[in-house]
């Protein structure tokens, strides 16, 4: 049973806790990473275990849109990858490729950081070295360490995994965990009102002035959101702002106060 639960996908209210194979991508730049086949139901655990993460550990989930401002570059470089390189916290990124993920991976690299950058994605869309898939829509990029390879169809239909997958590397809240918002597109949408409106929620740190979802917001807590979706987001959720223009040193403070550091 537990093959083809792997192989077909579990039922929705249930976890796949079979033991998952690891298997590595060796990427044409010498990198070679491990990577995981997940379906939906899997169990948060299982995927930690596999990756051999280190958990309880804080973590960080990155929502930003596909092309966001590279004016934030020092505070990303500066500010947030400083913070994780020296408190090696765990940063999971789902969703499609974003250009603030593209100066994260990079500043990383720079850095020769080695806190882990988690990638969750469906198989079905992306292509790496081994597996050249006509029907992709990202190429996997080397500058991420760990794989989390879905079963979903799409993307934003791992948000779940991905949520729950976060809150089991925090220990199920035994360490802090955080969802940061800049910019933002429809998956980073569904997260952030799941998270903010059921449990387990996560706390939000939205950078306003980075559009989309994260100005949404901050123009909500002024005036108020014809969007009950919006408004209860910040009714029911914790939702801190930091300007998107904000010094690197003001966003290292803040996440070391958030963190207890």
């Amino acid at each position: 049973m537990a093959f083809f639960r792997r192989l077909f996908g579990g039922a929705a209210d249930s976890k796949d806790d079979s033991a998952l194979e690891p298997f590595q991508i060796n990427f044409a730049d010498g990198a070679y990473r491990p990577a995981v086949r997940a379906t939906l139901s899997t169990a948060p655990q299982a995927i930690i275990d596999a990756l051999r993460l280190p958990a309880p550990f804080p973590a960080i989930l990155i929502g930003a849109s596909k092309s966001s401002n590279f004016a934030m570059r020092s505070v990303i470089e500066d500010g947030l990858v400083r913070f994780l390189s020296e408190r090696q916290i765990n940063l999971i990124d789902g969703g499609t490729s974003s250009s603030i993920m593209q100066l994260i991976g990079g500043a990383r690299e720079r850095r020769s950081a080695n806190f882990p950058l988690i990638r969750v994605v469906p198989e079905k869309l992306v292509a790496y070295p081994g597996w050249n898939n006509p029907h992709k829509l990202i190429d996997l990029e080397s500058y991420y360490s760990h794989f989390v390879l879905t079963s979903a169809d799409e993307i934003g239909a791992e948000t779940e995994l991905i949520l729950q997958f976060a809150y089991r590397l925090s220990g199920s809240g035994a360490e802090k965990r955080l969802i940061v918002v800049i910019g933002g597109g429809d998956t980073t949408r569904q997260a952030v009102i799941r998270c903010a409106t059921q449990e387990p929620r996560f706390p939000l740190l939205v950078f306003e002035g980075s559009g989309r979802l994260a100005d949404e917001l901050a123009a909500a807590r002024k005036n108020g959101s014809p969007d009950p979706q919006i408004q209860a987001v910040l009714d029911h959720g914790i939702v801190h702002f930091i300007p998107a223009n904000a010094r690197a040193d003001q966003l290292y403070r803040w996440l070391e106060n958030f963190f207890g550091y």
